[in-house]
């Protein structure tokens, strides 16, 4: 891959550094940002974003949870997936496989530049079932899933649903939810993606957590074996970060990478 503007992308100041980069996944070029201590001692999150709306909802807690764990001194990884942001590729011809290969090359890129680097993998809302299932091809150590969407057939079916809701006071194109593509192979997938997700969670060894709001109740048991981190209140889809929610993330990463955050 051509990286002769590599160095533009690369911050150094207030005591951090950032990347920003392209990496290969799948023939596409897709976008990758590392947060880090110039001289990282703990470990890394990598955060699985959401879909579409809700994942633009999620950013800002995507960044301000990259950029906490660099201060306290480690790394965090935020990436796009083919399709979405300033990754190439049709977000609705996005796959359950593909997302996660491009979790695992986003983590193994960022390898690639911090060699040695436990990570754990940070899902929020559908990007708790991507973490899932690339836990064990990402090699991470821990998954922390955050809001988790668990059943993606059941995701997509709302969301589908609330799409067409909406559409009634704002006309919408047919296949798209709030300005983004439905992605089609995974609606057809149905059931069959929710029980993968359902069994990589029960077959994960390593160090797993929730952090959610009471309501609405998990939708998958095999994640009940994990740490229950419980918020009061109801969570709503396309909800945008709740501080209560962000400092739930980032004391359990706190206690888990033993740093101060």
């Amino acid at each position: 891959m051509d990286d002769r503007w590599g160095d533009i992308g690369t911050w150094i100041g207030e005591g951090l550094r950032r990347e920003a980069f392209f990496f290969s996944s799948c023939g596409r070029r897709l976008y990758g940002s590392l947060y880090m201590s110039p001289r990282p001692a703990a470990g890394g999150v990598a955060i699985c974003n959401s879909w579409g709306f809700e994942a633009n909802q999620a950013n800002q807690t995507m960044h301000r949870t990259a950029l906490a764990m660099a201060r306290a001194g480690g790394a965090g990884l935020v990436f796009h997936y083919p399709g979405f942001g300033d990754s190439e590729g049709d977000l609705g011809e996005a796959t359950m496989e593909t997302l996660v290969a491009a979790t695992a090359d986003a983590v193994g890129e960022a390898s690639r530049r911090l060699p040695g680097t436990r990570w754990t993998l940070v899902g929020l809302m559908l990007g708790a079932a991507v973490a899932a299932l690339a836990a064990e091809p990402s090699g991470a150590e821990r998954q922390l899933l955050v809001q988790p969407a668990l059943r993606p057939s059941r995701y997509f079916t709302r969301l589908e649903r609330s799409a067409r809701r909406a559409a009634i006071r704002v006309p919408a194109r047919a296949g798209n939810a709030y300005g983004y593509p439905l992605p089609r192979r995974i609606l057809a997938a149905g059931q069959a993606i929710d029980a993968s997700v359902a069994a990589a969670l029960a077959k994960f060894g390593g160090e797993g957590a929730v952090v959610r709001y009471a309501e609405p109740p998990l939708d998958d048991p095999a994640a009940e074996r994990f740490e229950q981190i419980l918020l009061p209140g109801t969570w709503r889809f396309g909800a945008r970060q709740k501080p209560e929610l962000a400092r739930a993330v980032r004391k359990w990463l706190q206690k888990t990478e033993n740093v101060s955050m």
